[in-house]
């Protein structure tokens, strides 16, 4: 065994570092794996191989890595080797540079063949941060050149893994050890935060109702988000990344979080569709601003069948909506809800607009339709599982005779309430014990204001 450092005696420690086909853990796989295991201070086991994985790997990934299809054939799959590096990884602290990466590529390996594996992670790029702020960068080329760092072959597993131990015994050079190992055992602190979050900015964030917005390293946003309680939802953000493909590339460009509290949940709700229609987050898609919807609209046919059809429509006439059976984001989102319909309530789709030609409908030949479209069925018969079919569909109609308020937390010495007319906003006060001011608000019906709006009532 070969002591390598005194800020590493006192836990076990692996540094892992992995080759992949690709940067998402979830969609990709391992071609190389390198671990040095340490046990009190001292190197007691290495390892590396190649990996075959069951797909090929891009010329980009050959270009950065050296790494050849020729070179992986005839190599063991994981699978061959995975209780191997189960045993190396087992009872240790995993280490590695931006080591959610490489966590996340071996967390999903052994997923995919049902073996159960946890590790608490260290990352060397928050160690650098912690011990040289001044810096310019923390790259593990930078850190290389910086600290004067030997290298066989960079972007290859075992080498990488090896600089970032040899990293730890060139700052233990510059500082004591016991302020490396302090600054080890805050980075463990902060295990599931990227690499670019500072854990006192998850400390900073409150237990509290309202928004939150991430932003990338040149200020640019990235993402809106609501919740009843913004720093366990921000945290969980983290902590799903290894199963999300959205959260995994999110969570690895953010870089700076900023919130705004709200007195509620109805306020959060409202305040994230308004900043997303506002702003336009590059990681936002439901609650964009949309200039025309898909509505469908009900009607009756010559011969006493209701009848429907699915189209855009600019602008809606929400105070008379009883001729509404449907509003969707796009045609393709309302095709399909009334496909689902069709299907579980054996509707025509010749008489809801979605198939056409003589005769009877294709339904029919498959024995999901009545027959309405060659009137083989009583139009009472198929009228009534109609307006069953839509009845939890259908735009709601205003439920009271005029405006109301409603206070987000009635009683409270303060908060906010909204002044609600037609399902939209026309005013938001905010009030204290020392007074209030109003918010007065302009705009035409809004689908997304009018959803949070009607599952309010009936939460409520």
């Amino acid at each position: 065994m070969k002591t390598v450092t005194d800020c590493l005696k006192d836990r076990n420690y692996v540094f892992v570092d992995v080759e992949t086909t690709g940067a998402s853990a979830i969609n990709g796989q391992i071609i190389e794996i390198g671990i040095i295991r340490v046990e009190n201070g001292s190197i007691v086991e290495t390892f590396q191989t190649l990996i075959q994985p069951d797909r090929p790997i891009s010329n980009l990934i050959t270009q950065i890595t050296g790494i050849t299809i020729d070179d992986l054939a005839g190599k063991p799959t994981f699978d061959e080797v995975a209780l191997h590096i189960q045993e190396l990884l087992s009872d240790a602290i995993f280490v590695a540079h931006n080591a959610r990466f490489d966590y996340g590529f071996v967390k999903n390996e052994f997923k995919r063949l049902n073996i159960a594996w946890d590790a608490k992670t260290v990352c060397t790029v928050k160690v650098s941060r912690a011990l040289y702020p001044n810096q310019r960068s923390h790259s593990l080329a930078t850190i290389i050149a910086t600290h004067t760092i030997p290298v066989l072959a960079r972007h290859r597993a075992f080498d990488d893994a090896e600089v970032m131990l040899k990293f730890l015994q060139r700052a233990e050079l510059d500082h004591s050890s016991d302020t490396v190992r302090a600054v080890i055992s805050t980075a463990l602190g902060s295990h599931s935060l990227p690499a670019t979050i500072d854990s006192e900015m998850i400390k900073a964030l409150p237990h509290a109702p309202g928004v939150y917005f991430f932003y990338d390293k040149d200020d640019a946003l990235l993402y809106v988000g609501k919740s009843v309680d913004i720093k366990n939802r921000v945290r969980s953000h983290f902590t799903q990344a290894h199963t999300s493909t959205k959260e995994a590339v999110l969570t690895q460009l953010v870089s700076h979080i900023d919130y705004e509290t709200t007195s509620g949940e109805l306020s959060a709700l409202l305040r994230e569709a308004a900043l997303i229609k506002e702003l336009s987050p590059a990681y936002n898609r439901r609650l964009r601003k949309m200039s025309r919807l898909a509505v469908f609209k009900r009607g009756t046919d010559a011969s006493g069948y209701m009848s429907g059809s699915l189209f855009y429509q600019d602008t809606l006439d929400i105070v008379n909506v009883d001729y509404i059976d449907g509003i969707f984001r796009t045609m393709a989102e309302g095709t399909a809800v009334i496909n689902g319909v069709i299907e579980e309530f054996q509707l025509c789709p010749k008489l809801l607009g979605l198939e056409k030609g003589k005769g009877c409908c294709f339904q029919f030949h498959l024995g999901n339709c009545k027959g309405a479209c060659i009137k083989e069925e009583a139009p009472e018969e198929y009228n009534k599982r109609f307006v069953e079919a839509f009845k939890n569909i259908c735009l709601k109609s205003w439920p009271f005779p005029g405006p109301i308020t409603v206070e987000e937390d009635p009683g409270a010495e303060e908060g906010s309430a909204f002044v609600i007319d037609q399902w939209r906003i026309l005013k938001k006060i905010d009030y204290t014990a020392e007074g209030y001011s109003e918010t007065h608000f302009d705009q035409p019906f809004d689908y997304d204001t009018y959803r949070i709006l009607s599952k309010h009532f009936i939460k409520h």
